[in-house]
């Protein structure tokens, strides 16, 4: 995989930044259901998380101009024997095929494997059986970025269906599921049929998306750092 970043550099993101990158995250969600679906606030209470370090656990990639055109960031999803960590990434539609989803996604593999050294005493160790496990969910329409995780090393373990409806007023929906097909049923008021028929209307729109998560294990290698010890003097 070739990485071309000319005139383009790699930095942690800093507060003023966070406008620009909820803006990048929101460029490829044009439809009118997810308008502002990743506000300013919502981001900002992921970095300043007490377990979230922004500049450490977050990347931009960003032009001589200092326009945002690439952001991940990784957040543990499970506690468990083995660590889950998510990884997030959003790049610019116009700057796809530089390699720079590569880039971000062995920035946050990296990040992900100090994070998941466990400390015992003064003694850092990575469990020789523990595996570390990536997740990266993508809209399956994402034919580019989907050959990037092949290409990572990454496999898909599942996919679901997002079905989203904005409507101006609704009753409450009826589910049902007969030999796996899931059936959403949802009463409409009189009123409200003629405007059922314009999908395009602001006040009703409906949307199915489909949804892939891949996973890659980042195998442990047992690795001990021994503390320093100050070796007393011993006059002659």
């Amino acid at each position: 995989m070739i990485i071309r970043l000319h005139q383009l550099s790699a930095r942690a993101p800093r507060l003023q930044d966070l406008s620009a990158v909820a803006r990048l995250i929101n460029i490829q969600e044009e439809n009118p259901l997810y308008a502002g679906q990743c506000s300013e606030e919502k981001l900002r209470s992921i970095w300043q998380d007490a377990y979230f370090q922004l500049s450490q656990d977050a990347w931009l990639i960003v032009t001589r101009q200092g326009e945002i055109i690439g952001y991940a960031d990784v957040q543990r999803q499970s506690e468990q024997s083995e660590p889950i960590f998510a990884l997030r990434l959003y790049v610019d539609p116009e700057y796809h095929g530089r390699g720079i989803e590569s880039l971000l996604i062995r920035l946050g593999e990296e990040r992900i494997r100090q994070l998941g050294l466990v400390i015992v005493g003064d003694q850092q160790i990575i469990v020789g059986n523990q595996q570390i496990k990536v997740r990266i969910s993508i809209d399956s329409s994402s034919e580019r970025l989907y050959e990037v995780l092949l290409y990572e090393g990454y496999c898909l373990i599942q996919q679901f269906l997002c079905m989203s409806i904005a409507m101006e007023q609704m009753a409450e929906p009826f589910f049902s599921a007969v030999d796996g097909m899931l059936t959403l049923q949802v009463e409409l008021q009189p009123h409200e049929s003629s405007q059922a028929r314009n999908q395009h209307s602001s006040a009703d729109v409906y949307q199915t998306q489909k949804y892939a998560i891949y996973e890659k294990a980042l195998g442990g290698q047992r690795r001990i750092v021994e503390p320093k010890v100050a070796l007393p003097c011993v006059a002659g």
